[in-house]
């Protein structure tokens, strides 16, 4: 009998050394995938200065972070946030605009307001789809 339980402690010791293992090693990962993040976002474009004017938008709307406001004050902060920044020039927009511009893309939406009623988040899809047609047609 005492054979059996000094068995079971030793598989029972082995174990919490492989969650204490598999724990570091996430760890490690997790911290890589931070630093990866990090790094993507570095690259080139204005960055910076829209980390400063969303910053700049969170004071005027007197929070940290928008998960604080509510739903209808939080579209009112992203709907201001489109329309305060001007970061993108023409030449990628241009582009982006070609690769929406298919019957098989931006043009499957009928605007029957389904993906609007059913936001979780209190977005307008179908507005920003029919802004982006818009845009299209117009040049």
């Amino acid at each position: 009998m005492a054979d059996v339980l000094s068995v079971i402690a030793d598989i029972i010791k082995q174990d919490k050394q492989q969650k204490r293992e598999h724990n570091k090693v996430m760890r490690e990962v997790q911290k890589k995938m931070k630093e990866k993040e990090v790094s993507e976002e570095d690259g080139p474009g204005d960055g910076d200065e829209y980390q400063k004017f969303v910053k700049t938008m969170l004071k005027k709307f007197g929070v940290k972070s928008p998960a604080e406001l509510s739903p209808d004050k939080k579209k009112e902060f992203y709907d201001a946030l489109d329309a305060g920044w001007e970061g993108d020039d023409d030449e990628d927009r241009k582009e982006r605009l070609k690769k929406v511009a298919d019957e098989l893309k931006l043009y499957r939406c009928h605007t029957i307001m389904n993906c609007t009623n059913a936001c979780p988040k209190g977005l307008n899809p179908a507005k920003a789809i029919a802004s982006i047609k818009k845009m299209l047609a117009t040049g």
